[in-house]
């Protein structure tokens, strides 16, 4: 049975997840220009902090709800991410794409 991560309020959670997110970005050490894909992108706290980072970031998440808040979070921090809307077996991107 697969989880539908679009229903409930996984924002939520998210919020307390976010200084993981933030932790992974740093050792993560993304220069300006490199290309992050987020996979799973959820809410989008690692997506922003990459794109903070000056990478060019490709956020990828099964659930049309959290896309749609990883761009609204995006727009309100005047970033810019491509996000798609995909599952990790079959990602929406072509090979070495991002």
């Amino acid at each position: 049975m697969a989880i539908d991560w679009g229903v409930g309020r996984y924002e939520l959670m998210a919020k307390d997840l976010a200084p993981a997110a933030e932790v992974v970005v740093n050792r993560a050490a993304v220069q300006p220009g490199e290309r992050a894909l987020d996979l799973g992108c959820g809410t989008g706290n690692a997506a922003l902090g990459l794109a903070r980072s000056g990478a060019t970031v490709t956020a990828v998440d099964p659930a049309s709800r959290l896309i749609g808040v990883t761009r609204e979070r995006a727009d309100a921090a005047g970033l810019t991410i491509d996000v798609r809307q995909g599952e990790a077996a079959s990602i929406p991107l072509d090979d070495d794409s991002a």
